[in-house]
């Protein structure tokens, strides 16, 4: 697998986003993040592609639908 270094400017808002996103999935890096969230985001819409619903489901089994672009 051949790595490529990517260059991304960001705001302060979405670095410090990215850095909670980063301590939430005990990621060791934000590239780690970054491609987790890929992964995430992929498996979304591919279900989607197939017609699929996403619902979030909580602990008082009351569910709703999360809507993607």
């Amino acid at each position: 697998m051949v790595k490529r270094r990517i260059q991304l400017d960001i705001s302060d808002a979405g670095l410090k986003e990215l850095l909670n996103l980063k301590n939430q999935l005990y990621a060791t890096t934000m590239a780690d993040a970054i491609r987790s969230s890929l992964k995430i985001v992929k498996k979304l819409e591919e279900e989607k592609k197939k017609g699929n619903k996403i619902v979030i489901v909580d602990k008082d089994n009351n569910q709703r639908e999360i809507e993607f672009i």
